[in-house]
């Protein structure tokens, strides 16, 4: 490790395990503490032992079912153990890091089962009853209608990865049929992978019937790169492929932007993945270019792509005191294209595959080769962050930083200091996102906090509320506007109104049935008059419209066992409150609500903590299918 340059220790990870004990994992190694410990050899592991679970899995009439598949943990996360049940059902886990672990039962012809469990000293054993499962079956063809045999059936999430819920793994066979007989009765996503065959996803199977799905041969890529104004090829160029939802919102897929040097401008790709939608090019000098996707021509999509010129960005970085500042990092982001990149120990790290991120020299010069037309420069390092537009940077040939602000936090509840609570913060429009473990602070017993290394700016400070054993959200806790190399004093708590309420269900869930629920509340904004949808997506860009989107604010509402609920440090305004009923073990991007309700609130100006406010009741009315 001591050799090891500090920009490679954020792709390093350290796993330890050992039979006996809890494993555990490090990742993003490169902050301050753990390089210098780390280098000294004095970075320790700490394996804490763990809880032993026990079960059984029977069918629904008590018999016990051999073979099943038990996990503990989520699917492709660190920790977690698979285990089969024995001749009796039973099965057993040892070292279990103790807290609440999804378990879930998978068995063949049986419906199978996913809970969450609270893991402690002394549990009583867990049972599964898994009921007999339903069946979808389906036949893969090729688009000439040939059956494709040895094509692999894996389950989704709904955004298009991993399912962490439920293992399942099937391959079609000679005649391109598959068949599970152990599925819920929720609808899966699952995905067919082949070589040679684009990858099809998030494809909803029916139940009971034959699914008949169409693969087609991976599209063959045949692309030029042109100058805009003189129709002359560019012969040196990068280029990538992916997923395109209009504007600039294109994500290179991996490996991100490939190098091509082609003295005809020409390029080669191959289009594995069926939504693949377009490709990007772009080369030093040139704003960057994406082109969708035609169709396809006895399997060859041909593309041409012109770009316009667009001379490289070069400027010089200063810090606060006038001096050049060697070693930053230097990079841009386009308007409307989203953060590309993350600030983190003072750096920017590219998160985008599109290599934005550049390094000023010795002399503190940086080259940003294919800048946007319009956007943003950024810039971080030890000394400060520097933000300018690309026009500024081009007119001036420079870029300052500014130093570090920092946040002095407090907060209450009813008056009282409350210690343990996780705040983050988000700086409005900055063209970057924050690094997780290097921007959250936790309340202290006076319920302090502080965040160092703040770039200055307009934003708010978030309470990080936790969903699930693995997943949080945030939720409205201030406004602040950080000042260069000032400390801006944050309290939370002692403003704004409390609200109170109950919820319940028109239709309740069946008897055992326990449902995740989970409430938000945000501000309802007046609509720009009597507006087309284009003409309200074009005033919400306008100075005015921005500044009113900057006014919303969103809350997590705490819903209690009971149905009742209630929302903290409410400022005065119009607010709507949503709540969404799902079955227990989903995650926020991969759950379909059973069940929603909505009502409204008005919390007038001048209210205070200690004032009460009750809202309607909340009805959760059954979602269509």
């Amino acid at each position: 490790m001591k050799a090891l340059p500090a920009d490679l220790l954020r792709r390093v990870g350290i796993r330890a395990s050992h039979p006996d004990y809890v494993g555990t994992n490090y990742f993003g190694l490169e902050s301050e503490r753990r390089d210098r410990e780390l280098r000294a050899g004095r970075f320790k592991v700490v394996l804490r032992r763990g809880s032993w679970v026990a079960g059984r899995v029977v069918d629904e009439g008590g018999n016990p079912i051999a073979e099943a598949t038990v996990t503990a943990g989520k699917f492709n996360y660190t920790g977690t153990q698979e285990t089969k049940t024995d001749a009796q059902g039973a099965f057993g886990f040892r070292n279990l890091s103790l807290g609440e672990i999804p378990f879930s039962a998978l068995a063949k012809g049986r419906k199978p089962e996913i809970r969450n469990v609270e893991v402690k000293p002394g549990m009583p054993e867990i049972l599964f009853r898994l009921g007999p499962g339903q069946t979808i079956r389906g036949i893969v063809k090729a688009e000439s209608g040939e059956p494709v045999a040895g094509v692999r059936i894996a389950l989704e999430n709904k955004t298009g990865g991993v399912s962490d819920t439920y293992q399942l793994d099937l391959n079609s066979d000679k005649d391109g049929r598959f068949e599970w007989d152990g599925a819920p009765d929720e609808a899966q996503n699952f995905c067919f992978l082949k070589t040679g065959y684009e990858a099809k996803r998030r494809q909803t199977l029916k139940l009971n019937e034959e699914n008949v799905i169409t693969l087609r041969h991976a599209r063959k890529i045949e692309g030029q790169v042109l100058d805009a104004a003189t129709g002359q090829p560019l012969t040196k160029f990068r280029v990538g492929i992916g997923a395109y939802s209009g504007g600039d919102s294109f994500y290179a897929s991996y490996p991100g932007m490939k190098d091509y040097a082609d003295a005809n401008g020409q390029f080669t790709l191959e289009a594995r993945e069926e939504n693949f939608a377009a490709v990007k090019a772009e080369a030093d000098d040139y704003a960057a270019q994406i082109e969708r996707l035609p169709e396809a021509q006895n399997g060859v999509v041909q593309v041409v792509l012109r770009l316009k010129a667009s001379k490289a960005l070069h400027g010089v970085l200063f810090a606060p005191d006038g001096a050049p500042v060697a070693g930053a990092t230097v990079a841009t982001s386009a308007l409307g294209s989203g953060r590309i990149a993350t600030l983190k120990n003072a750096r920017l790290v590219d998160s985008s595959r599109q290599g934005k991120v550049v390094t000023t020299d010795a002399a503190g010069e940086f080259v940003l080769p294919t800048p946007p037309e319009t956007g943003t420069v950024m810039a971080a390092d030890e000394k400060g962050f520097g933000s300018a537009s690309v026009q500024q940077v081009r007119d001036s040939g420079r870029l300052v930083l500014q130093g570090y602000g920092r946040i002095e936090g407090t907060y209450t509840r009813n008056g009282q200091p409350l210690a343990g609570q996780v705040f983050t913060l988000s700086i409005r429009d900055s063209g970057f996102t924050f690094d997780w473990e290097g921007y959250k602070a936790t309340t202290d017993g006076n319920g302090r906090f502080v965040i160092d290394r703040v770039p200055p700016g307009a934003g708010q400070v978030m309470r990080v509320v936790s969903t699930s054993p693995n997943s949080w959200t945030h939720s409205y806790g201030a406004d602040m506007t950080v000042l260069p190399g000032q400390t801006v004093q944050v309290t939370i708590g002692d403003s704004g109104a409390t609200l109170m309420g109950r919820i319940r269900f028109e239709s309740p869930p069946a008897e055992g049935e326990k449902l995740s629920l989970r409430g938000n509340l945000y501000t309802v904004l007046p609509p720009p008059g009597s507006v087309s949808a284009v003409e309200r997506r074009a005033y919400y860009q306008t100075p005015e419209g921005k500044a009113s989107v900057s006014q919303v604010k969103t809350f997590v509402v705490n819903i209690a066992d009971d149905g009742s609920w209630n929302a903290d440090s409410i400022p005065p305004g119009t607010y709507r409150i949503n709540v969404t009923a799902s079955k227990p073990g989903a995650q926020p991007w991969d759950y379909s609500p059973v069940a929603t309700g909505t009502a409204q609130v008005v919390v007038p100006q001048g209210a205070t903590p200690q004032t009460q406010i009750s809202v309607d009741e909340v009805v959760l009315r059954p979602n269509s299918k």
